[in-house]
This record gives C-alpha cells, sequence and structure tokens, in this order.
C-alpha cells in the first residue's frame, strides 16, 4: 500500500481563481498580449489570486510550421512582456506559448509567472497524433508548491492520461489547472466530452480542477468553442461559463477539500496498491 501523498497537509487557505477563454489569433502575439492584459486586469478587479489563460495563449494554436517560426525561450521579448503582467496585476499567471526546443518541433508550454518576478515552464507531456510533426512532447508533470497551496498543470490532450493525475495528487497537488486549446464542435459539444472524464479526474485524485478552452478564431481556419469549467474534489461542477471571450471566477475552498480527504470512502489515493501487476491466464 502506498504512502498518503507527499508533503505536508497543503491547501491550508482559500484560493481564488479565474480562467480566461479568450481569442487568440496565431501570430498576432501584440493582440494577444492586449487581450491578456485586458482580462489580468477584470482578474485584479474581481481579487483573483491565480489566472488562467488558454494553451498557447500568446502565440496563438495551429497546427503549422509557423509555431516553430514563433518559439521563443522563457525570457524571450514576448515571454517577458507576458510574465511581467504578474507583477502588474499583484497575481500568479498561467499562459501558454510556443517554447523553442534547439533538439526539434517546439514545446507546447504553459509559464506560471508570479508576482516576485519568478516564472516556471510546464511543458505539455502528451502530444495528439496530429500534433506530433509540429510539437514535441514534454517529460513529465510538475507540481507547484506555493505557501498554502500546490497545484499542477496540464495541457488538453494531457487530460485523457489517469496516471498523470494521479502522480500530481501524490505529490501533493490541490488542484490541476487543465489550458486547451481544442477546436471544432460548439461550447455544449466541448461541455459534453469534458464531462466524459474531468470528473474522474477530480473525484479519484481528491483535487479540484479547473479547465479552459481557447474561444473565437485563430486565423488559419480554426474555430474554438469558447468553455470553462471548475469541478470540486467530489467531480460535481463548482462554476462553468460558456460562450464568447469571458472570466469565469471561482473560490476553491480549503475546507471543502479537507472534508474530502478527511473522509476513508471518499478520498482513495491513500489505500492505493502500487505498482500493480497484471497477469494474463490462458483458459
Amino acid at each position: 500500500m502506498n504512502p498518503a501523498p507527499a508533503g505536508p497537509r497543503a491547501m491550508e487557505r482559500d484560493v481564488r481563481i479565474g480562467l480566461a477563454s479568450m481569442e487568440s489569433r496565431l501570430g498576432d502575439r501584440e493582440e494577444n498580449l492586449t487581450r491578456m492584459r485586458g482580462l489580468a486586469r477584470e482578474a485584479a478587479a474581481r481579487g483573483v489570486e491565480i489566472l488562467c489563460f488558454p494553451e498557447l495563449s500568446l502565440t496563438g494554436y495551429a497546427l503549422s510550421p509557423e509555431l516553430a517560426a514563433l518559439a521563443e525561450p522563457p525570457d524571450g521579448p514576448f515571454a517577458r512582456r507576458a510574465s511581467a503582467l504578474a507583477a502588474e496585476f499583484g497575481m500568479t499567471v498561467l499562459f501558454g506559448m510556443a517554447l523553442a526546443n534547439p533538439d526539434g518541433p517546439p514545446f507546447a508550454a504553459h509559464l506560471a509567472a508570479f508576482p516576485n518576478g519568478r516564472s516556471l515552464s510546464f511543458l505539455k507531456v502528451h502530444v495528439n497524433p496530429v500534433e506530433r510533426p509540429f510539437l514535441s512532447p514534454g517529460p513529465g508533470p510538475v507540481v507547484i508548491a506555493t505557501p498554502g497551496f500546490r497545484f499542477g498543470m496540464a495541457l488538453c490532450y494531457d487530460a485523457h492520461f489517469p496516471e498523470m493525475f494521479t502522480a500530481m495528487a501524490m505529490a501533493g497537488a490541490d488542484a490541476v489547472f487543465l489550458p486547451h486549446a481544442s477546436p471544432r464542435g460548439g461550447p455544449r459539444d466541448k461541455d459534453s466530452s469534458w464531462m466524459r472524464h474531468l470528473p474522474a479526474r477530480a473525484f479519484d485524485n481528491g483535487m479540484y480542477v479547473a479547465a479552459v478552452n481557447a474561444c473565437g478564431e485563430n486565423s488559419t481556419g480554426l474555430s474554438f468553442p469558447g468553455l470553462a469549467l471548475v469541478l470540486d474534489p467530489l467531480g460535481q461542477v463548482m462554476a462553468r461559463s460558456h460562450g464568447p471571450e469571458s472570466l469565469l471566477v471561482a473560490d476553491l475552498s480549503s475546507q471543502k477539500l479537507a472534508s474530502v480527504r478527511k473522509s476513508p470512502m471518499a478520498y482513495f489515493l491513500p489505500h492505493r496498491k502500487s505498482p500493480l501487476e497484471c497477469r494474463v491466464v490462458e483458459v
């Protein structure tokens, strides 16, 4: 039997989060940055502590070699300007960009920029089959420990791999942010798709899950249904928004998380047996 998740009891305080569903046009980083600043200003006015933008929000998403041309390092000029929003508005800002990779196609990265000027990069771990000519997979998940709150990140296709969420939960994550750039269909179609798997990620791991998709057109023919969704540690919908560019705000309760994790029948991780071996028996 595995021990309980690592580290001291996290989520020692409530945290107000914001999910910004926004339009990002491929290559128009100035306009994308302007949109990000406007949404960050609104989030600050509403007391948001952590603001999450969709996948590749700064660069724009496309299945195109142009992503490589737009890629830059974490301290590149546009990355620095986007990171500076954290200090400007006094909040943690999670934003997406194409990250330069000297060994192949760029990474789909999500940067966590903090008000003190520090930033950390998360790289998309699972690249879907149609993305593989244009994006490289990252090495593995990361959990960020802030005072009293730990969170992980996963990007879009990563959501379909339960073991990744379990790994973050075992590292003490209280919440996972899930930025998407998922085209096709309308908001309700995308909502129906998410509700087939995201509640299980939250419920099975006893943590919050906060997902946000891009919206609108990307200038290369892809259209994104705007959607944001927050699930509590029981897999229940706490907050949801559909449609055009919007900011969804939700309060993550430390008391609610603690009540789930104190329940022997609602918090499963301390009772997880690993590694499991599956035998094949011929008959």
